[in-house]
Order: C-alpha cells, then sequence, then structure tokens
C-alpha cells in the first residue's frame, strides 16, 4: 500500500512537472511571436536578443566549452536526488529530475547540452523582463541599449556564477527561468486585472519552486515597473504594489507549507534546512544578514577585488539621491518602499531559514536591486553623449565587464581544481585496480575520514569561500563517488571504525595525496584517510 501510494506520489509529480514545462515554453513562444508581431521597429526586439546574447554568452560561454564539476557533481552522477530537491522546496527541479531519469538522461554528464538550453532561456527571459520595464519609461534608443545591460546584470555577475558553478543546475532552472519571466511580463503588461493576478500566481510557483531566490528579482523588477509607470493614480499605484507583495507572501507560504506538509505524511524527509518561525532563531538570522551587509560591500563577498563595490555603492548612493530631489514626497516614499523593501527581500529567505547558509548564490536578487538602481538613472538620460549619461555608460560597462572576467577566472579556477581532484581519485583507483589483481578481491566499497587537520579547500584555490575551491575528495558524500567514476564502477560509502582509524591512520597528518600511506585496502573495502 505505501509502494502504491508512494508510486501515485511520484507520477503526479511528474505529470503536473511536465504540465508546466509546457505551459511555460508554450506561453513564451506565444509572447514572443506576438512581440515580433506588434513591435513598431524590430530592430530594437533583435537588439534586446542580440545584446542578451552577447552578454550572456560572454559569462557563461566558458560553461559550453569545459565540463566543471561541483562537490555535489559527482554523487549526482549515480543517483541525481530528486528528493532531496523536494525538501528543500524544489518542488520543480524534483520533477524536471523525475522526468529526466525516466528518459535516461543524467544532468551532469550532459550538463554542456543543458547549459546552451539554459543560455537561450536565459536570455529570452531577460528579454521579457527587459520589454516589460521599457514598457514603462520613456526612453530613448541609446538609453534602451543600456537597459539591456542593466537587466542583464541581475543574471551576469559572479553571485549567479557561484550557482552556475554547480553545473547540475542547469537543467532544473530552465523551466524557473522561463516562469520567472513571464511572471514580470503578465504583471507589467496584462491589461485584465483577473488574468494578471491568476498567471501571475501560476508563473511565481513554478519559478520559486525551481529556485526561491528568484522570488525577490521578481519583486524588484515588478516595484521598478510599477514606479516608473508613475502616471497611474495613488490607488492604483499602491495597490498593485501590496498586490505584487502579496502574491509573493503567498506563493512563498505555499511553498515552505507544502514541504512541511509532505514531510508530516511522510512522503519526504525533514532536510534540516526548512523555514522557522522560532522568534529568537529568527532574530539570529537578522544579525547574520546584518553582519553579512560588511563582506558583501566590501569585496561581494571575498569574490570581487576590493573598491569595486565601495565604489558601486557610492555611485548607487548619489543616484538614490539625485531620484530623492526630483521627487514629490509620494514618490519619495515609494522609492524608499521600492529599494529598501527589495533588498531586505532579497535577503528575506535567510531570515526564516532553520539552518542559515549565507552562500553568495542564494543571494543573486541583491543584484537585482543593483540593476534596479542603475535603471533608474537611466531613466533620465535624455543623450547618452551628455557627463551624466556617460557616467552611467562607462560605470556600467566596467561592472558587467569586471563581473565577466571574474566569472571567468572563478570557472578556470574551479575545472583547474576538479583536474586536481581527478587526478588523486585516479592514483587511488590505480592503488584498487593493483590490489584487486594481486588478491582476486573486488573493491565495492570505500571508508573515508581526516586525518589530524584535513583541508577542505584545494591550498592553490584563488577562492575559498562556501563551496568555491572546495576539494571534492574532502566531500564525503562525493569522494568515493569520484573515485567510483575513474573506475567506471558504483562505489558504496561506508563508515570506518574507530578500530581501523586507530590501528592505520591515528595521529597522523598530511599536506598531500601519498597513496600507499593514506590507503589500506580489506576484502572488499579501501580505507582512505583524507589530507
Amino acid at each position: 500500500m505505501i509502494y502504491m501510494n508512494f508510486y501515485f506520489f511520484q507520477t503526479l509529480i511528474c505529470v503536473v512537472t511536465l504540465l508546466m514545462i509546457i505551459l511555460c515554453c508554450l506561453n513564451t513562444t506565444l509572447f514572443m511571436k506576438k512581440l515580433w508581431n506588434t513591435t513598431q521597429n524590430k530592430y530594437d526586439f533583435l537588439a534586446t536578443f542580440l545584446i542578451s546574447s552577447v552578454v550572456f554568452l560572454i559569462g557563461y560561454g566558458c560553461m559550453i566549452i569545459s565540463d566543471h564539476y561541483s562537490v555535489d557533481s559527482f554523487n549526482l552522477v549515480y543517483d541525481m536526488g530528486p528528493y532531496w530537491q523536494m525538501q528543500i522546496g524544489r518542488y520543480v527541479n524534483c520533477g524536471v529530475i523525475l522526468l529526466a531519469e525516466q528518459m535516461g538522461i543524467n544532468q551532469v554528464i550532459m550538463q554542456r547540452f543543458f547549459m546552451v538550453i539554459w543560455i537561450v532561456t536565459s536570455v529570452i527571459m531577460n528579454v521579457m523582463i527587459t520589454v516589460g520595464i521599457a514598457k514603462q519609461m520613456k526612453v530613448k534608443r541609446s538609453g534602451f541599449y543600456l537597459l539591456i545591460l542593466a537587466t542583464s546584470l541581475s543574471f551576469v555577475n559572479v553571485f549567479a556564477m557561484d550557482l552556475m558553478l554547480f553545473s547540475e543546475m542547469a537543467m532544473v532552472l530552465i523551466p524557473g527561468k522561463l516562469a520567472l519571466g513571464l511572471a514580470v511580463q503578465v504583471v507589467l503588461c496584462e491589461e485584465k486585472e483577473w488574468k494578471k493576478w491568476l498567471l501571475c500566481v501560476i508563473y511565481l510557483i513554478i519559478s520559486i519552486g525551481s529556485y526561491q531566490s528568484y522570488i525577490g528579482i521578481f519583486e524588484v523588477y515588478v516595484l521598478l515597473g510599477i514606479y516608473l509607470k508613475w502616471k497611474d493614480s495613488p490607488k492604483t499605484r499602491w495597490s498593485n504594489s501590496f498586490g505584487v507583495l502579496g502574491v509573493g507572501g503567498v506563493v512563498s507560504i505555499f511553498n515552505i507549507v507544502l514541504v512541511k506538509i509532505l514531510v508530516h505524511f511522510g512522503m519526504i524527509a525533514d532536510s534540516g534546512r526548512g523555514a522557522t518561525f522560532k522568534i529568537s532563531k529568527i532574530l539570529c538570522n537578522i544579525k547574520g544578514v546584518l553582519d553579512y551587509q560588511v563582506s558583501f560591500w566590501k569585496n561581494a563577498d571575498g569574490i570581487l577585488m576590493p573598491y569595486v563595490m565601495p565604489v558601486l555603492g557610492i555611485l548607487l548612493l548619489y543616484i538614490i539621491v539625485l531620484e530623492l530631489r526630483k521627487a514629490n514626497l509620494e514618490k519619495k516614499l515609494f522609492l524608499i518602499f521600492l529599494i529598501l523593501g527589495c533588498y531586505l527581500l532579497g535577503f528575506a529567505p535567510h531570515m526564516l531559514e532553520g539552518n542559515q547558509l549565507l552562500s553568495p548564490r542564494s543571494n543573486i536578487a541583491v543584484w537585482s536591486v543593483i540593476a534596479a538602481i542603475l535603471v533608474l538613472a537611466i531613466s533620465h538620460i535624455e543623450k547618452i553623449f551628455n557627463i551624466f549619461g556617460k557616467v552611467i555608460a562607462v560605470a556600467l560597462c566596467l561592472l558587467i565587464g569586471i563581473n565577466c572576467l571574474v566569472m571567468q577566472d572563478m570557472a578556470a579556477n574551479e575545472q583547474s581544481m576538479n583536474a586536481i581532484d581527478i587526478m588523486e581519485a585516479k592514483q587511488i583507483g590505480e592503488r584498487i585496480l593493483e590490489y584487486e589483481n594481486e588478491t582476486g578481491n573486488t573493491i565495492t566499497k570505500v571508508a573515508a575520514r581526516g586525518d589530524l587537520n584535513p583541508t577542505y579547500y584545494q591550498p592553490n584555490s584563488r577562492y575559498k569561500n562556501w563551496e568555491l575551491g572546495a576539494r571534492i575528495m574532502s566531500t564525503y558524500y562525493s569522494n568515493y563517488r569520484l573515485i567510483g567514476y575513474t573506475l567506471n564502477k558504483n562505489l558504496e560509502r561506508k563508515d570506518m571504525s574507530d578500530e581501523i582509524y586507530e590501528k592505520y591512520f591515528a595521529g597522523k597528518d598530511w599536506n598531500c595525496l601519498n597513496v600507499e600511506e593514506q590507503t589500506i585496502l580489506i576484502n572488499d573495502t579501501l580505507y582512505l584517510v583524507i589530507y
């Protein structure tokens, strides 16, 4: 009976996910067709598509050229972990993985193919957002080109690269990306109120079911669009704004409650990363978010070179002050509400986390706030050749350029660190083959523990931030998978007993791999100590 219930649950997920994908693809196609047929100047449409394509290819093209592996990747080669995605509230990702499994598709092995699709999807999404924002403001052609660059910044930045270096994410994020673009577009451009809000809810359910941080990006661009379209009445303006916040809140609550219901009925396990409503924990999380601001505005959490973020912060404050000086009281209040509200929303998921994880990739929405402030400046550019226009154009190009350069370096660094891990795994694999040939035994299990001072980050890595620069061989749920991958066999993980550790490895500390000293093979098990 339990098996039948679970089978039904799995089938339901697959069917619903397939319907979501069809809905997103169909409506995206209809939107692009409508846009092409109704755009008075098709040159602007093509420019949006081409400029977005160039920016995304510069940022992420390296991910197509070569394979990259995260600390999770090799584990996912053997077990794609669909229900782990469900446990952390990414139900769309769960469905996508289940469908892929049915078709014999692996997200890691086929990462380059899906990266191409992800880039195309991202470009289309950026077209949707750019067109939606452009309709809310009067912008000249030069300003329009800058607008394309500004919206691209939301997704072409070092925090987004931190996410995409998890190469397994490309496949699962595709529906969420399309849904995000559609959600922004429908709220800003749909005339029928009931249709606007209904579709918005559906698209947001899909979007945050792919990646929860997308909710912050949605709120930023929709509230920005409402601000730019100031001709609406105050009642309409504020009601739409609170409506957007309300929809976002409802969908976020739906995400949290769905996971808790599934955990309660035993359909999925508790990940330990779910939302908490304990006041003491929330206050602790708020303090963590406040402390994080120093790290972010110093050097983008250790990723960007010094002075980039402080200089950017000064420019953004200057733009905000200029905007406030030009605005009446209501517009001032709305602008403060827009910037502070959206900035806080970018960190809102972290304030409710049961186990706070302030990784760069989880804070990508903050870059949309930066992009939105730059859009405010662009909206006031009368001529590209005046001093203000030149400053904004140069700043925007430099910001994207610096991000792209560092993104390339992040990818190259990760690939170099991957090579070290793979080399070490191959050396251990050769030791296994020698043992199997000499003894006739077959190694099927790996038991790994650390030495006195195990090294989590690769010593030569230029980035040592969360999983950036982390050693796959130091990751216990992946190192045995990597060794198995080099041998083309599915190895099992096993705990190393204290008896074995004390007998062979106790009190020892290595600084590099010494296969002879750090491996012991007994019967069907490799005992490995990590330096």
